[in-house]
């Protein structure tokens, strides 16, 4: 829905994802069945905010300044063991278009480990 409504104001020719290594790649990158038609890349768990800034840095030397792209992770991957990736980029909002943090609260890879970045895991210190 998220790349539909971007691509309805912006056309589909103009918008791309870096996508962080985590639930949302899992369930949407199986093949056969990828269901993305725009130019998308998946990072490394924690470095999809860096990941992001090449793929921007290099848009516009091609002259693709306009194109919006999105940065997607859970809040392990962007706010948990990935802020440090993400940290220094927030005052560089104008060169990542947007962050779309998909809040699980949880690790699911390791069983259910409660993720710093939730407030299931600042209930508990």
């Amino acid at each position: 829905m998220m790349l539909a409504a971007t691509g309805f104001v912006y056309g589909k020719d103009n918008i791309g994802m870096v996508a962080a290594t985590g639930c949302n790649t899992v369930y949407t990158s199986t093949y056969p069945y990828n269901p993305y038609i725009i130019p998308w890349t998946n990072s490394l768990f924690e470095n999809a905010p860096a990941d992001a800034m090449g793929v921007r840095a290099r848009w516009d030397q091609l002259g693709w300044a306009k194109k919006r792209l999105w940065v997607v992770g859970g809040d392990g991957a962007m706010l948990d063991i990935g802020f440090q990736s993400l940290s220094p980029y927030v005052r560089l909002l104008e060169w990542i278009s947007r962050f779309l943090v998909l809040d699980t609260q949880v690790y699911s890879n390791t069983g259910g480990q409660a993720s710093t970045g939730s407030s299931r895991a600042r209930m508990r210190r």
